[in-house]
C-alpha cells in the first residue's frame, strides 16, 4: 500500500483503480491485529476529546483564528474524518463533529465556514454554498445504513405514520420520493429523536447511519426491510448522494485560497482514510458500534461511495428533479 501512496489532489481514480486498492485495502486490514486497532483507536480518540456523548450532544462552535469545518459525527464518514483527527492529513481549520441535521443548521445560521451537510439541504441553499469538487457520501446500490422497517408491503403504507429520523433529511425525503413515484402513495411522517422499534409494527420505522447498521439484524427478524439506497437505484439506475461537502460562498470569497485547499486536504483525507489509514478506521468504527469487522469492511468497500463524479452528479440532479416534482423543495 505504500508503494501506492495517492496524491492529496486526487479526486477521480478509474473503475480498475479503485477495485485494486479496495483488494489491498482488505489485505491490509487482515494483516492488522484487531484487538491492537481497537485499543490504538480508543486512545486516539480520548486524545481528540470526542466521546459518544459528545457525539451526541455536539457543542456549537465557538470562533477563532481558524475556519470552522463541520463534519459527520456517524461513521460513515470516519474514512474523511479520522485522518484529519489523527493528524495524518494537515488541515488548518478547526473542526466540529455533529450529526447532518446540526450540521445543516449551523451552515444556514453561518455559524460554520464550511463542512458536510445532506445532499437535500444543499438543493434547498444551492444559491449560498459552493461544493468540494470530487467528494461525497453515496451509493451505487444497496448502503445499509438507510432502511425502512415495516409490517407489510411498502404499496400497503398509504396514510400510515411512519417514524422518521429528526436529523436525516435526504433520507426522508428519498422515502417520499420513491413512495409517490413507484406506488403514488402519501405517509404521515412523525419524527423522533430516539427510535421507537415498535412504530415498524404500527406503520413503519425510517433508520439511518450507525442507528440502521446496529438495529439491522435484529429488525431484518421481524419485519420486512426495505433499503433505500437499493430501492432508488432500482428505479434510477444511477448512484444515490446522502451529503456532499461544501462552503459558504461568503467565505469562498473572501478566502479562496483556504477553500481549495480544505478541498484537497478533505479528498486526500479520503484516499487516506480508505488506504493506508483503512485499518484504523475499521478499528475505530468498531469500538463505536460493536459490529463485526466484516460488517464494517463490507460497509466501506461495497455499501459506500466517496466520490462524486459526473453519474453521482447525475443521480444527484434526478433526485432534485423528484423532489421539485413532488413539492418538497421549492422554486
Amino acid at each position: 500500500m505504500a508503494d501506492r501512496e495517492l496524491s492529496t489532489n486526487t479526486v477521480h481514480r478509474d473503475a480498475d483503480y479503485a477495485m485494486l486498492t479496495v483488494t489491498e485495502r482488505r489485505q491490509d486490514a487482515r494483516r492488522e491485529d484487531p484487538e491492537t486497532l481497537v485499543a490504538d483507536a480508543t486512545r486516539v480518540n480520548d486524545q481528540a476529546s470526542i466521546t459518544s456523548d459528545s457525539l451526541e450532544h455536539p457543542v456549537p462552535p465557538v470562533r477563532g483564528d481558524r475556519p470552522l469545518l463541520g463534519q459527520i459525527s456517524f461513521i460513515n464518514a470516519l474514512p474523511v474524518v479520522l485522518p484529519i483527527e489523527e493528524g495524518t492529513v494537515p488541515l488548518w481549520a478547526t473542526c466540529v463533529a455533529a450529526p447532518p441535521g446540526t450540521l445543516n443548521t449551523w451552515l444556514k445560521e453561518k455559524r460554520l465556514d464550511a463542512g458536510a451537510m445532506s445532499a437535500f439541504f444543499y438543493l434547498e441553499h444551492a444559491g449560498e454554498l459552493e461544493l468540494f469538487d470530487g467528494l461525497a457520501i453515496s451509493s451505487k446500490g444497496a448502503v445499509g445504513s438507510v432502511l425502512l422497517f415495516c409490517a407489510g408491503e411498502t404499496d400497503e403504507l398509504k396514510g400510515c405514520d411512519i417514524a422518521v429520523p429528526d436529523s436525516s433529511a435526504s433520507s426522508i425525503n428519498l422515502l417520499r420520493v420513491l413512495l409517490k413515484e413507484v406506488h403514488g402513495i402519501e405517509v404521515n411522517l412523525v419524527p423522533y429523536r430516539k427510535p421507537d422499534f415498535r412504530a415498524a409494527e404500527r406503520g413503519g420505522l425510517l433508520l439511518f447511519g450507525d442507528k440502521a447498521l446496529t438495529s439491522d439484524l435484529e429488525l431484518s427478524m421481524r419485519y420486512n426491510r426495505i433499503d433505500l439506497g437499493k430501492w432508488w437505484h432500482d428505479l434510477s439506475g444511477l448512484p444515490m448522494v446522502y451529503g456532499v461537502w461544501g462552503a459558504c460562498r461568503e467565505f469562498v470569497s473572501a478566502h479562496e485560497d483556504h477553500f481549495l485547499d480544505m478541498g484537497e486536504a478533505l479528498c486526500a483525507a479520503r484516499d487516506e482514510g480508505l488506504g493506508a489509514s483503512f485499518p484504523r478506521v475499521l478499528a475505530e468504527a468498531q469500538r463505536r458500534t460493536g459490529l463485526p469487522l466484516g460488517r464494517l469492511e463490507q460497509y466501506y468497500c461495497r455499501d459506500l461511495d466517496f466520490f462524486f463524479n459526473d453519474a453521482h452528479k447525475e443521480g444527484l440532479r434526478l433526485y432534485e428533479t423528484l423532489c421539485r416534482k413532488h413539492g418538497l423543495i421549492g422554486d
